[in-house]
């Protein structure tokens, strides 16, 4: 997929973005996809404090960085979210006020 002329496409206004985002025990690393095409990447080394998270703080913070990262593509535009961290997801799926409390105050400010 990347291989091809041109790597990166376009944005249409007019189509919903998926944004496909993992964290690891060093950084963390996003897509933003159109239509299966890649339109723009972002990665990011964690800091010595964000090393010592357990991983689904990692994962939340992944979200929340890369949410501020690409914030002029996905505002006020139907985005999803994937990740493949499934007690995030539950988490993510429930109301914020039955999150962790770290997890609320990385997530505050930021709507899904």
């Amino acid at each position: 997929m990347v291989s091809s002329t041109p790597a990166l496409g376009y944005c249409d206004p007019s189509k919903p973005l998926t944004l496909s985002l993992d964290a690891s025990s060093k950084g963390l690393c996003a897509v933003l996809f159109q239509d299966e095409k890649p339109l723009a990447y972002a990665s990011r080394a964690l800091t010595p404090a964000q090393q010592h998270y357990v991983q689904i703080e990692k994962e939340t913070s992944a979200i929340v960085s890369v949410v501020q990262t690409f914030h002029q593509f996905i505002y006020v535009r139907s985005t999803v979210v994937e990740s493949d961290h499934k007690p995030l997801q539950y988490i993510l799926n429930r109301s914020l006020h039955q999150a962790p409390l770290r997890l609320q105050k990385m997530i505050r400010g930021v709507s899904f």
